[in-house]
């Protein structure tokens, strides 16, 4: 992933009211410190099925990692109820559509 997700990544998991530790934050994904370590320095790409899960526990939605004009973009609270109620292959195809946006916004710059 580029420098924009790794800068979100630390950006939303430290402004959240609490400085959180990548220690403390890597237990809630239930992945290795220096994975999440590695991911928040941009060496290293999430599974789709982890960035789904980075998304859930920050209450941020996908396209806030992608774009340059999505700074800090917060969910209603009706809105992260919404997304809660969805399943994995829902979220996937989600963040399939906002990947391919992404893309093909990248192309035309």
């Amino acid at each position: 992933m580029g420098s924009l997700y790794s800068e979100r990544l630390k950006n939303f998991r430290t402004g959240r009211g609490k400085h959180e530790t990548q220690s403390t934050f890597s237990e809630r994904l239930d992945i290795t410190a220096k994975y999440y370590s590695d991911l928040e320095r941009g060496f290293g790409t999430p599974s789709v099925s982890l960035h789904v899960q980075i998304c859930k526990t920050l209450d941020k939605p996908s396209d806030c990692f992608f774009f340059n004009n999505r700074k800090d973009f917060a969910l209603s609270p009706e809105q992260v109820a919404f997304l809660k109620t969805l399943d994995t292959r829902q979220l996937k195809t989600l963040l399939g559509v906002l990947q391919a946006i992404y893309e093909e916004n990248k192309h035309q710059k």
